[in-house]
């Protein structure tokens, strides 16, 4: 990722895993069919292809519901999210999994870009989170990279256990 002169090392360094994470995403769901993307090799837990709709899903509210928030408004009340209460999700999953998956991505070359032009001031402004208190953009950003995470481990298990993990 290249240099960037607004950003502290602190700040680069996040937009650098969440590249990766993107990354993973991607090489987590190549090569696979629909149907094997969609299987639930796991009982009871999401598919690859869930799992990619989560994903989406979470980055769309943390860009349109709270970064946006965040930079427009002074330490606005940020909304909580509850992924089984919510429709959108729902329709995620009923679209081809190549959709899903290229939405995904595309969206965060967008957000990456946009985190990369942010000035430092725009990282530290505040919101205010029901479950998670106070935080500033750069927390949110982080907790986002976190949460995330998971995900893609989840995604990591459930692809090896379709076989070969590609490199």
């Amino acid at each position: 990722m290249p240099e960037s002169k607004t950003c502290p090392e602190a700040h680069l360094r996040l937009l650098e895993r969440v590249h990766a994470q993107a990354n993973d995403v991607q090489r987590l769901t190549s090569g696979l069919h629909e149907n094997h993307l969609s299987k639930r090799v796991v009982p009871d837990r999401w598919s690859l292809k869930e799992l990619a709709c989560h994903l989406r899903r979470v980055q769309e509210i943390f860009v349109r519901e709270r970064l946006d928030l965040m930079l427009e408004q002074d330490n606005p009340e940020l909304p909580a999210y509850d992924p089984d209460a919510d429709p959108r999700f729902v329709e995620m999953t009923k679209e081809p999994a190549s959709e899903t998956i290229a939405s995904y991505l595309e969206e965060r070359a967008h957000l990456l870009d946009r985190l990369k032009k942010m000035t430092p001031e725009q990282w530290h402004r505040q919101g205010r989170h029901p479950v998670y208190s106070q935080g500033d953009v750069y927390s949110l950003a982080e907790y986002h990279a976190h949460h995330e995470a998971h995900h893609v481990y989840q995604m990591y298990q459930r692809r090896a256990l379709l076989g070969r993990v590609p490199e």
